[in-house]
């Protein structure tokens, strides 16, 4: 058999495989770094979500982050019907893709996976990013992995593989996504849609609504600035159980997506610096580097309470979430009317 392995690199954001799967993509070319910082300005926060309370708002017109509207890619999804109707063989399938320049999306079962931290322990269906395979009957993966316990690269069997993918028995989850990349395209950066973006984060506007065309109101969610008052609310003593999940493992997830936020418009405002396109760059960049260390602080002692169980580390967490509530009020006001100038 021969090998191939199509490019990828480390994403800027990797909280959610939702979005550092393609992200991870487009980062090996130059030409998509318009997009990527016109773009990832506005936070959701779900109450009635058990693991994915915050995240970025990104989407598409039926909700599925997967069906993204990218510039760059030429998309199909595929059901695990119509491949097994067909008679189609999962890993001939996927080396086909492969050779054809496509990375493939498929969702497997965790249990399956040696690499997954469901492996012989629970089942869970999980999103598997292909982007390769060997000589030896391996496939090239990215995605949460236990062995190094964050996003990061590895290797699967295609005997473990088969498994995973015929044994996810999720009804909602049972789909091969196929993205090919297309250089010839171009998105130059669009002030309007940042300083949209601004407004609608600064204001705590509901996002959905301009999809409302196509999607159910969200009104559940909250929004830009809001997501703060519902973060200190699990904070209080009398919530800080909702960070604990299966196992009493802890959830870190909605304070990295956080200082993810921070540190990618630390790098927007770089980026925007050596464009030419804001000029006072550096008061913005050594402004926000601040807020950023503060939501890093906020990781490190959610992290600590998970060890010590120290109550006072609650509010001195709720603190400094009030510190970056009101600095990024204060901050993003004046950006914005800047970017009104630009």
């Amino acid at each position: 058999m021969n090998a191939k392995i199509l490019p990828i690199k480390e994403p800027v954001l990797n909280g959610y495989p939702d979005y550092a799967i393609f992200l991870s993509i487009i980062a090996n070319y130059e030409s998509t770094k318009d997009w990527m910082y016109t773009n990832f300005v506005q936070l959701f926060f779900d109450p009635g979500a058990k693991y994915n309370k915050l995240r970025f708002f990104y989407t598409d017109n039926r909700g599925k982050l997967f069906n993204v509207l990218n510039p760059w890619f030429e998309y199909q999804m595929i059901n695990k019907s119509t491949v097994d109707s067909c008679k189609i063989d999962c890993i001939d399938f996927v080396v086909d893709a492969i050779n054809s320049n496509q990375y493939v999306i498929a969702h497997v079962n965790e249990y399956y996976i040696p690499a997954a931290f469901g492996y012989n322990n629970y089942s869970n269906s999980h999103k598997m990013f292909i982007y390769g395979y060997d000589s030896n009957e391996h496939f090239y993966i990215q995605g949460y992995l236990r062995e190094s316990g964050q996003y990061s690269t590895s290797t699967i069997k295609f005997s473990d593989f088969k498994l995973a993918y015929e044994n996810n028995h999720c009804n909602s989850d049972r789909k091969m996504y196929f993205l090919t990349f297309d250089d010839k395209k171009e998105y130059p950066f669009n002030k309007d849609a940042f300083i949209e973006q601004l407004e609608y984060y600064l204001y705590a506007k509901d996002s959905s609504l301009k999809l409302q065309e196509h999607l159910n109101p969200m009104n559940h969610l909250k929004f830009g600035i809001d997501i703060y008052t519902e973060l200190k609310k699990l904070f209080d003593p009398d919530h800080i159980e909702e960070w604990f999940v299966e196992n009493n493992m802890l959830n870190v997830k909605p304070v990295h997506v956080l200082w993810e936020h921070k540190k990618f418009m630390l790098e927007r405002m770089k980026y925007l610096g050596a464009k030419g396109t804001l000029l006072n760059w550096v008061y913005y960049y050594n402004n926000f580097e601040d807020i950023e260390q503060h939501a890093f602080l906020i990781k490190n002692k959610l992290m600590k309470y998970g060890i010590t169980k120290q109550v006072a580390l609650l509010a001195e967490i709720t603190q400094l979430i009030t510190v970056i509530e009101k600095k990024e009020i204060e901050l993003i006001t004046e950006l914005l009317n800047e970017a009104y100038r630009m």
